[in-house]
């Protein structure tokens, strides 16, 4: 039975890395075990790889929610700062007119 393994070769003339397939040939038991070790232990830390990946990206976009959610109250709490502003002269003039002091 022929197995498919992924291997990743350093290319000298681009100075990039791609991924290359090779066929392995399963041999002895003993080697056999110590192979799949070796490709499950490679399995894990691509995976593994892949996790702080995923997990960095998140982390910078709960970054850029929590900066969006900041900003957001500050414009909120502005807003409500100067609709109270406005509600005291609104107030402040109803109780001039009521007590009429301008006439």
């Amino acid at each position: 039975m022929m197995l498919l393994q992924r291997t990743e070769q350093q290319s000298r003339e681009a100075g990039t890395r791609r991924t290359k397939r090779r066929r392995v040939r399963p041999t002895s038991d003993a080697h056999k075990t110590k192979k799949q070790l070796i490709s499950e232990l490679t399995a894990m830390r691509r995976q593994f790889g892949e996790l702080m990946t995923f997990q960095q990206e998140t982390g910078q976009q709960m970054d850029q929610a929590q900066q969006r959610l900041e900003a957001f109250g500050r414009f909120v709490g502005e807003a409500a700062y100067d609709l109270r502003n406005s509600l005291t002269v609104i107030r402040c003039y109803s109780e001039l007119l009521l007590d009429d002091r301008l006439y």
